[in-house]
């Protein structure tokens, strides 16, 4: 092979990536769901893919795109918050709705921790671009929380940490949750530069909403997860050489 078409590969691979980089999925955590209900452990697991059955009331964000070599986990035990039940105002999240809030009886995890996984296939990386967060926002009383999240840290697979932000009682817009009015929420935004593993753990760590009166740990809500994936850069050159060197074959 010449320099000439290696080097004509290697620029359709950097094409490859940011083709693959621009679909993207979101989790919106519309899936037919009313307040309260458990997350379904399939909502969000290979987008895209014709062999895997998605539920007709699953829904994701404008961005579209698949992420076919991707899946994902959520512990412990996390909930729905409609956002929009006059039923239930106390699961009213800023000026979200569908929101994702961890069970504050949830057992066999640890308390006050909220995780989700994504997890890419071997030859594949996921990206993270953004998720927003928000405390409750109480419609029937007309207040709202600002509640400060002890930390949350964004690992890899193998537990390096690619993004945290600590509470700092010094500096209380840290890790701060808008509640109160005007209804509103936060962005946590990566999308020019996204955090990218094959990997992926978002944990929230709520722990300092364990309180004597009661846990708050489920007034804090998590919503439009940004992710996509990518073939990890040897992936990619494997395929574009092998694809070249059939069709090379199929010339002669």
């Amino acid at each position: 092979m010449t320099f000439r078409a290696l080097g004509m590969l290697s620029a359709l691979a950097v094409s490859a990536g940011l083709t693959a980089q621009a679909s993207a999925t979101v989790l919106t955590f519309d899936f037919g769901g009313t307040n309260s209900t458990q997350i379904l452990d399939s909502y969000g697991d290979r987008v895209g893919d014709p062999n895997v059955f998605q539920p007709p009331a699953f829904s994701y964000g404008s961005a579209g795109g698949i992420t076919p070599n991707v899946q994902v986990d959520y512990k412990p035990v996390l909930r729905l918050g409609a956002g929009n039940s006059p039923a239930d105002p106390t699961r009213v999240f800023g000026n979200l709705t569908n929101v994702l809030y961890r069970d504050r009886n949830a057992p066999g995890f640890s308390p006050g921790i909220l995780e989700i996984n994504l997890f890419a296939d071997a030859g594949f990386l996921v990206s993270l671009h953004y998720f927003d967060m928000a405390a409750v926002y109480n419609s029937v009383t007309g207040f709202g929380e600002d509640l400060p999240a002890k930390a949350i840290i964004v690992t890899d697979g193998a537990g390096v940490e690619l993004f945290r932000q600590d509470y700092d009682i010094n500096n209380p817009p840290s890790t701060l949750l808008p509640g109160t009015l005007p209804l509103r929420s936060r962005r946590f935004d990566w999308d020019a530069n996204p955090l990218r593993a094959q990997q992926i753990r978002i944990r929230i760590d709520l722990t300092q909403l364990i309180t004597v009166g009661g846990s708050k740990v489920d007034r804090v809500g998590i919503d439009n997860i940004k992710f996509s994936q990518i073939p990890t850069p040897g992936a990619s050159a494997m395929l574009l050489i092998g694809g070249a060197i059939l069709g090379g074959r199929r010339r002669r």
